[in-house]
């Protein structure tokens, strides 16, 4: 009787455990510079105006993020690749590669609290837009 209450107990923890785990790795998905990064594509391509707001650092009608978006629409039609990261505490410095390969563009993405946040104005000026 015994074993069969820890059997029980073994299977109870083990489902808890995975339970928690899922939970966790949900919930961090779209935490992090690349979420923000993958976010911001995302929202660009469904045009969903409240998304872009989430994930941006600028307002919407601010130069540098017109430029972004505009940007974003022609270059990343097939899909980009994150080739480097340089993290900062703050700020990270990402190298992407958009597909079919082209030139290589660099991101900023900035954390605000607990946000991470693509800085249109910081990646515009990397990119050399003359803003």
């Amino acid at each position: 009787m015994q074993d069969r209450r820890s059997g029980t107990a073994a299977w109870l923890s083990a489902i808890g455990l995975a339970a928690v785990t899922l939970f966790v790795f949900a919930v961090l998905q779209d935490y992090g510079p690349e979420s923000a990064i993958r976010r911001f594509h995302e929202a660009v391509f469904l045009r969903d105006l409240a998304a872009l707001r989430q994930v941006s650092a600028q307002d919407l009608d601010d130069p540098a993020e017109i430029w972004l978006v505009r940007s974003v629409r022609q270059e990343a039609a097939g899909g980009y690749r994150v080739l480097a990261m340089r993290r900062e505490p703050d700020r990270v410095i990402a190298e992407i590669e958009y597909v079919p390969e082209q030139d290589r563009s660099v991101w900023t993405v900035v954390k605000r609290g607990h946000v991470w946040l693509v800085d249109a104005e910081q990646t515009a000026r990397a990119l050399g837009a003359g803003l």
